[in-house]
Parts: C-alpha cells; sequence; structure tokens
C-alpha cells in the first residue's frame, strides 16, 4: 500500500504517541495487519474483486436497458471517493494532495460496480488534485482493450 501516513485522519507521529509505541513498530504492526487482512480475505468469495465474463456484461447490460431503454450497452457505473486525511508537513506533498475546489487535503480513488452491486474495479490513495477520470486511467485503458 502506498502512503500508509496518508490512510489516517491521524499522522504515524501522532498514533505512535497515542498507543504508546514507536513509529517504526506501529508501522511494521500496520503492515503485517493489512498482509493479514489481505490473506484472510483471499479465502472470502463475497470479498474478491472481479471482472466480470462477457455474459456477465452482456446479462448486465441488459438490466440497464429494462430499466433506462435509453441507455444501452452499460454494465457498470464509476463513482469517486474522497477521504479527509491529515495535511502533511512536507511543501510538494501536501500541494498534490490538496483539492483547491473543496479547500481540504484529500486522498481520492475511483470505483467501479457492476449493477449488481460487484465491485469490478477500484483504484485508492490517489493525490486529492486529482479527478475522477485521472484516477480511473488505467480502468478506462482496460476497457479499451
Amino acid at each position: 500500500m502506498s502512503n500508509n501516513i496518508l490512510l489516517f485522519t491521524i499522522g504515524y507521529k501522532n498514533l505512535s504517541q497515542l498507543f504508546c509505541v514507536p513509529p517504526a513498530t506501529l508501522s511494521r504492526v500496520i503492515n503485517k495487519a493489512e498482509l493479514a487482512l489481505e490473506s484472510a480475505l483471499d479465502d472470502e468469495p463475497m470479498s474478491r474483486i472481479v471482472w466480470p465474463s462477457l455474459r456477465d456484461q452482456s446479462l448486465w447490460a441488459q438490466k440497464v436497458e429494462k430499466k433506462n431503454p435509453l441507455v444501452k450497452g452499460r454494465w457498470g457505473f464509476v463513482d469517486g471517493k474522497k477521504y479527509r486525511v491529515q495535511t502533511p508537513n512536507d511543501h510538494e506533498l501536501q500541494n498534490a494532495y490538496y483539492n483547491g475546489w473543496l479547500h481540504r487535503v484529500f486522498v481520492t480513488g475511483a470505483i467501479c460496480f457492476g449493477v449488481d452491486g460487484t465491485i469490478v474495479w477500484f483504484r485508492h490513495n490517489c493525490p486529492g488534485s486529482w479527478n475522477d477520470g485521472e484516477t480511473s486511467k488505467q480502468f478506462q485503458n482496460k476497457l479499451c482493450r
């Protein structure tokens, strides 16, 4: 996971003081916890992120068209997300994560949902200054193949 410090609204320094552990220990524990969570979710079928088969894409597109006859060939929806984070001390990093429109510091991302609620694709921990189109570039490229 990139930029772990930005996952919290409180920095590692403050978090390690709060729990009375050295920052290196806190970092190691969080990294191990992320690996343990990933391992636990690997065995849980409902937690998977799966690219839908062409058959599923077709069925989902039919459901969308049935509900909205003018919308054809669409099987999923992309939405952006923003999470407020603590302002980084580094000026260049702070500038990248600052969203001028909302006047706050964020990490952002984008999620594609299938019409049945399945998470098909996601990207997170992007700079707050990026828009949904920028965070979903990899997804757009995948769709063009």
